[in-house]
């Protein structure tokens, strides 16, 4: 069972695929009340997310790569206090799949974009063409959570990707 999860500041959609690569379910994990801070949010997070780890026997996680503030061409307008909290909540689920020997992946935003031929300019075109994506080739409801969406389109180019490695040169084999 693989887990693709779009992890957030306030809120993270997850995706839980077979080895078949059929969707069996997805979610939010969103804390509340809102005003909690990003300390009192991450264990609740974590919680969630070992949930599902342990209800669906996860062996794989995908996982995107944090991208945005302000100095970010793709202009995702994020902060940098943000983005601080983004890593950090990363890094503690990492470090939870390494404690637990589960396998993961990080994938960028614009490497799954392009994968799956989402070629929007704007924030607000990338999400409409996730969530056309996954609605087309999952028949998932049209109001669902965008990060749902997300973490589809997160599984569908790791399946991509592990179906065209890419190809090494003799030379970039050999130590230099």
């Amino acid at each position: 069972m693989i887990m693709a999860l779009d992890l957030a500041s306030r809120q993270s959609g997850w995706a839980v695929f077979d080895n078949d690569g059929s969707l069996v379910e997805y979610g939010i994990i969103a804390p509340k009340p809102l005003k909690l801070t990003a300390r009192q949010r991450l264990p609740i997070i974590m919680k969630e997310i070992q949930a599902v780890i342990d209800k669906h026997g996860i062996k794989e996680m995908i996982l995107e790569e944090p991208a945005g503030g302000k100095e970010d061409s793709r202009g995702a307008g994020n902060n940098w206090l943000t983005m601080s909290v983004l890593f950090i909540t990363h890094g503690a689920v990492a470090l939870e799949m390494e404690r637990q020997k589960i396998k993961y992946s990080i994938i960028s935003p614009s490497t799954w974009q392009n994968r799956l031929a989402i070629f929007k300019r704007d924030r607000a075109g990338r999400k409409a063409g996730a969530k056309d994506y996954a609605i087309t080739n999952y028949k998932l409801a049209d109001t669902l959570e965008q990060d749902i969406y997300d973490a589809v389109c997160l599984y569908d180019c790791k399946k991509w990707l592990d179906a065209h490695p890419p190809v090494k040169k003799e030379e970039d084999l050999q130590w230099r």
